[in-house]
């Protein structure tokens, strides 16, 4: 096993000369024989390339207020949900019916299965769409009274946003079903869990199928479900692929592994929750001043480009950011990724065979998901430019550019970890993930509180790492409400797909 950072990017660097993707043969076949994960080199290469495309920073960031307007659709409802059996309780947002979708999740009054499900909508409103067209959520903006008050107003319609939740709770099933084939015993009998998983990827592949025929139909002209939702990042795949030579099989596979990198999206959202408990009666202060620098951030940026959240605000949010890249480190999306070696090599002066097999765990906090140190300062160092971004209580070195300070910690050992892996078999999904990192940060800041009940373990909760990371009892006793009107900074999720230059 490779804990190092230093060791673990140049294992995964150097796949394809002296190291190839392994996968034993039961896993192998929930992702696929076709897919990105285990396709052999110079293949996967090949099949990479239009995902490359399709989910780059660019064809993403295009994407961020189908992907906003999913999130708050999940939050609103969930809130709802949970309010719903308050005296006088009330509101807006996604309405009674997409609140009545989730009331018994939400009654679990748990973060995990809140973050599992953005996770879930997220994925599916940045592939295939959202639930509600631009044209729905124009009007529904434009209906909203022009205040402060608006940062309370639905901007998802209810009927849209009760199917496209329930849609994304079947689809999130699934897709734990699918993650939980992942131990043994990999046994294909009708009462395990590895056949429950096979046949959730079958389900899925049905799904997609069908998704990947209404993009074609919409790319010939003929419709093909080309209202409400349509023109996801699917879209964009079946262009890339057009001419490729990619086949249906190795796109529906690759598909899947894509699905299967986003279910470790949960529990990294839910670092968040633990590490940033709003305190104070203006929603401020918590996670060392960090909640507080979240707010002031989204105002400036209120202030300074209007309430629209899309890729064009959130390239001025340095501190949502380097928020973001800390919950990826301290709980990287994959912990770990496993790799044969196809010829002799040394690493650290140690011999290591051919045929043997290297486990490379990911980010630095893998050991220590109970011992973690919070500390986004980390990623706002070093850049004169953007000092003016404050780290809260002094935080380690005040402002800075998180894309200069992720160069320099990932060349440096200061354990920035590799969340996303390296080289060929680098995760396609890295800007997918933080475009939702960001986004949810900057939803919680502007219009969304939360606390813990009495009683329960809260942010202290302790976490487990077998089958997969996650707060041993969900991070219970977890209660996401509505900000006071007077604490809400104003959004505006409305719009279609951005045209972004980067």
């Amino acid at each position: 096993m490779v804990y190092d950072d230093k060791d673990v990017r140049s294992v995964l660097a150097s796949d394809g000369r002296l190291v190839e993707s392994w996968w034993p043969a039961g896993t192998a076949a929930l992702v696929g024989p076709s897919s990105l994960n285990v396709l052999p080199q110079p293949r996967q290469a090949q099949v990479k390339a239009p995902f490359l495309r399709a989910l780059g920073e660019r064809a993403i960031a295009a994407r961020a207020r189908a992907v906003a307007r999913a999130m708050d659709a999940v939050l609103a409802a969930w809130a709802d949900a949970q309010a719903a059996a308050a005296p006088g309780a009330g509101g807006g947002g996604p309405g009674p019916a997409a609140a009545a979708v989730l009331g018994g999740v939400a009654a679990s009054k748990q973060a995990l299965p809140l973050c599992d499900l953005l996770a879930s909508a997220t994925f599916n409103a940045a592939l295939f769409g959202a639930a509600a067209s631009d044209d729905a959520s124009e009007a529904s903006a434009a209906a909203a009274p022009p205040s402060a008050a608006a940062a309370a107003a639905p901007q998802l319609p209810a009927p849209e946003a009760a199917a496209f939740l329930s849609e994304c709770l079947e689809r999130g099933r699934l897709a734990a079903d699918l993650a939980g084939g992942f131990l043994p015993p990999m046994i294909d009998l009708p009462f395990t869990a590895y056949s429950r998983a096979l046949r959730a990827r079958r389900a899925l592949l049905s799904k997609y199928a069908s998704e990947l025929a209404a993009a074609r139909a919409r790319r010939s002209g003929g419709g093909g479900g080309g209202g409400a939702g349509a023109g996801g990042a699917a879209d964009a795949l079946v262009r890339a692929a057009e001419g490729a030579g990619v086949s249906d099989g190795e796109l529906l596979d690759g598909l899947v592994a894509c699905l299967f990198g986003n279910v470790g999206a949960g529990p990294t959202f839910v670092k968040l929750f633990q590490h940033l408990e709003p305190t104070g009666s203006d929603g401020g202060g918590g996670g060392g001043g960090w909640w507080a620098a979240l707010r002031d951030e989204q105002r400036r940026v209120v202030a300074a480009r209007g309430a629209a959240l899309g890729a064009a605000a959130l390239e001025g949010m340095p501190v949502t950011e380097a928020v973001a890249r800390e919950a990826l480190r301290i709980t990287p999306v994959v912990p770990a990724i496993f790799r044969l070696a196809t010829q002799d090599f040394e690493l650290r002066g140690r011999r290591i065979p051919k045929g043997w097999r290297v486990w490379c765990h990911t980010g630095s906090g893998v050991l220590k998901y109970n011992a973690d140190e919070f500390d986004p300062s980390r990623w706002l160092r070093g850049d004169a430019a953007a000092a003016d971004s404050p780290a809260p209580d002094g935080g380690g070195g005040g402002g800075g550019c998180p894309m200069a300070a992720a160069a320099a910690a990932a060349a440096g050992d200061e354990g920035a970890g590799s969340p996303f892996g390296q080289g060929a078999r680098a995760c396609v999904g890295r800007p997918l993930m933080l475009l939702q990192l960001k986004l949810l940060l900057a939803l919680l800041a502007r219009r969304y509180t939360w606390r813990f009940e009495g009683g329960s373990a809260g942010p202290a909760e302790p976490w487990v790492v077998v089958p997969a990371p996650r707060p041993e009892m969900g991070l219970a006793g977890f209660v996401l409400e509505r900000a006071a009107e007077a604490d809400a900074i104003p959004i505006d999720l409305s719009g279609g797909d951005e045209d972004v230059g980067l």
